[in-house]
C-alpha cells in the first residue's frame, strides 16, 4: 500500500505541477494573442502615418508649385509696377517742362497784349491829338523795346 500511496502523492504533485504547467502555459498564451494583437493595431497605425506622410508629401508638392506660381507672378507684377513707375516719372517730367513752357508762353503773351494795348494806346493818341510821339510813349518804347 505504501508503494500505492507515494504513487498517488507522486500523480498528485505530477497533476499539481501539469495543471501549474498548463495555467502557466494559458498565461503565455493570452499574453502572446494580446501582443500580436497589439502588434496588428500599430501596424494598422504605421500604415496610416505613411498613408498621411504621403498625402502631406503631395501637399506640399502643391504648395511649391503655387508658391512658386506667386513668386513669379508677384516678380512679373513688380517689374510691371516698376515700368509704370518710371513712366509716372517721366511724365510728371514732362507736366513740370510742359508748366514752365506754358508759363514762359503766358509771360509772352501778357508781353504781347501788353503790346498790344500800347499800340492801340498810341494810335489813340494820334489820332486824338494828332503827335506821333507823346514823352511818355516814347520813354515806354526806348525801355521796352
Amino acid at each position: 500500500m505504501e508503494r500505492v500511496e507515494i504513487e498517488i502523492v507522486s500523480i498528485k504533485e505530477a497533476t499539481k505541477i501539469h495543471e501549474e504547467l498548463r495555467a502557466e502555459l494559458n498565461d503565455h498564451k493570452t499574453k502572446a494573442e494580446a501582443l500580436r494583437f497589439k502588434l496588428a493595431k500599430e501596424k494598422l497605425k504605421t500604415a496610416q502615418l505613411i498613408e498621411s506622410q504621403k498625402m502631406i508629401e503631395q501637399h506640399n508638392q502643391t504648395l511649391d508649385v503655387a508658391n512658386n506660381f506667386l513668386s513669379r507672378n508677384n516678380l512679373i507684377h513688380t517689374e510691371r509696377i516698376g515700368e509704370l513707375q518710371n513712366q509716372i516719372d517721366r511724365a510728371a517730367t514732362e507736366a513740370h517742362l510742359l508748366r514752365i513752357e506754358a508759363r514762359q508762353l503766358g509771360d509772352e503773351i501778357m508781353k504781347y497784349r501788353r503790346s498790344l494795348d500800347n499800340t492801340d494806346l498810341f494810335l489813340k493818341v494820334i489820332a486824338n491829338k494828332g503827335c506821333a510821339f507823346s514823352p511818355i510813349i516814347y520813354q515806354f518804347f526806348t525801355i521796352n523795346f
